[in-house]
């Protein structure tokens, strides 16, 4: 019986440490778990941020959207442009209406090409040319073209004596004196440009005289032109264009074509505020 009561007094106590024993792992794992709940606590603040990112996802998201917005004002932008570019369609709108000259215009530059005008617009109907560069420079101001200048009695004399002139060209001719500066600007107020620009057609009949800084001319008529304007147009460049016949029968001289008594030419020039700058002055047909 003692053994027994003894056995069972063993068995009781061996329980009794295994209960402590369980008992003290228990307050280990509770400290344990005591100690572990300060790094929990600190990744739980870690995913809270991490939670509040996703939930600031919309505010990047509507940041996004203020973003879209000004990709819009970009596409806005091309509307905007629109208004530029339309001055540039303006710009490369004709700067005239094309078309046929009113009759009254067509009597105004009939005038403003008549001989009696003191802009000497009628000599630049006395050639043919294709381009400024090819006029007679000669049969344009073989009457002086209004810029003529008065020959001295002295400055007479020596271009007898020094310069071999015939006395004769003062005797019986008109003399036409144009001073170089003067014959520049009277070109390029009228073809634009001057005289050495040119080819000089002509030239050679003029006597150039380098002490004076002259030309001169001599003849014993007029080479001007009565003229009718038959018809007139403009293009869109404000270039005119007139076909006119010489009423007098006199074509001047490179004019060879006619048509029944008169010679039909045509001829093409710029108004700037009343002054007519020459292009060309061609037969008609040619």
């Amino acid at each position: 019986m003692k053994k027994r009561f003894f056995s069972a007094i063993a068995a009781f106590l061996c329980v009794a440490l295994v209960v402590a024993s369980l008992s003290g792992c228990r307050i280990n794992l509770s400290d344990l778990l005591r100690s572990r709940p300060e790094p929990s606590s600190e990744a739980g603040p870690s995913e809270e941020p991490s939670s509040e990112p996703s939930s600031e996802e919309p505010s990047p998201a509507s940041s996004s959207e203020p973003s879209s917005e000004p990709s819009s004002e970009p596409s806005s932008e091309p509307s905007s442009e629109e208004p530029s570019s339309k001055p540039e369609e303006s710009s490369s709108k004709p700067k005239y209406k094309a078309g046929p000259l009113a009759w009254e215009d067509v009597t105004k530059y009939e005038e403003m090409l008549s001989p009696s005008n003191k802009d000497y617009n009628n000599s630049f109907l006395t050639c043919i040319y294709n381009k400024p560069t090819d006029i007679d420079l000669y049969m344009v101001l073989y009457v002086g073209a209004g810029i003529e200048s008065d020959v001295s009695d002295s400055e007479r004399q020596k271009l007898i004596d020094v310069y071999g002139v015939d006395e004769g060209n003062f005797e019986y001719t008109h003399t036409t004196k144009l001073k170089a500066k003067d014959i520049d600007k009277f070109l390029k107020k009228k073809i634009g440009m001057k005289l050495s620009k040119t080819k000089k057609k002509g030239v050679d009949k003029m006597f150039y005289c380098k002490e004076f800084d002259s030309y001169y001319i001599w003849h014993g008529d007029t080479n001007m032109r009565e003229i009718s304007v038959l018809s007139g147009s403009i293009d869109e460049d404000g270039v005119i264009t007139l076909i006119y016949q010489c009423d007098d029968g006199y074509p001047g001289q490179n004019l060879k074509v006619e048509q029944g008594d008169d010679t039909i030419s045509i001829v093409k020039f710029t108004d700037n505020n009343g002054t007519l700058q020459f292009i060309s002055n061609t037969l008609y047909g040619s």
